[in-house]
């Protein structure tokens, strides 16, 4: 079986560095980009085929709102799961059409849990407890 290729979006470098480390140590996950702003996020989102999009909202440039929106309506099938300060965003998230709404300060194995369970050939959608 083929890990799950996942796209990091997170615009603060520790924050990206924690996940990727966090990541990088589970088999099933391989990190195949990662982007501190929207513009590098769509790009990569739309080159590198991921299957699962980790992402804040609050980015630089083109804002984790929009480049969900433009990804879904070009077609983009990859689950995108928001990992974000701003809980209060919730319904626009999933408006826009995220998979997953996860509030930062969520702990390393429900972050992991979530992502196994809302990853490509799993059913699960929405919002899961933190």
């Amino acid at each position: 079986m083929r890990p799950i290729r996942l796209l990091l979006i997170e615009d603060l470098v520790r924050v990206r560095t924690a996940l990727r480390t966090l990541l990088q140590q589970e088999p099933e996950f391989e990190v195949v980009g990662e982007a501190g702003d929207g513009e590098t996020a769509l790009a990569l989102a739309r080159g590198g085929c991921p299957d699962l999009i980790l992402m804040d909202l609050a980015l630089p440039g083109i804002g984790g709102l929009e480049i969900i929106r433009i990804l879904r309506e070009e077609g983009c099938d990859a689950r995108i799961v928001v990992l974000t300060i701003h809980g209060e965003m919730r319904a626009q998230a999933e408006n826009a059409g995220a998979d997953l709404f996860l509030e930062k300060g969520v702990s390393p194995e429900a972050l992991l849990e979530a992502l196994r369970t809302i990853s490509p050939g799993n059913c699960s959608q929405g919002s899961l407890p933190g």
